[in-house]
């Protein structure tokens, strides 16, 4: 299975890879843990570039954390996570 775990470094795209490999920073917990990866760096808006990163790649998963904002929060303000999931073809793992 081929996963995209979106983080941006915001505490919430941390949580995500937390709870994915229950270790310490992004790239180290997936060291440790022996998941392998390729690393990359998107330029453009962030939900559409996860998106279409994740289309190229043929990824099976999207696994990106949430603000754990409420459902009234996220529909007047939008989040990249509510934003990856309307859009992508792709599953997507929300992770709170």
């Amino acid at each position: 299975m081929k996963i995209l775990v979106a983080v941006d470094g915001s505490r919430f795209s941390l949580d995500a890879v937390q709870c994915l490999t229950r270790l310490a920073s992004a790239k180290k917990k997936l060291d440790s843990a022996g998941i392998p990866y390729a690393a990359s760096v998107l330029v453009g808006p962030v939900a559409e570039s996860i998106v279409k990163h994740a289309k190229a790649a043929r990824c099976d998963l999207i696994y990106i954390g949430t603000r754990g904002m409420t459902e009234i929060g996220n529909a007047m303000l939008g989040s990249t996570a509510t934003k990856v999931l309307h859009m992508s073809d792709t599953p997507v793992l929300l992770v709170k």
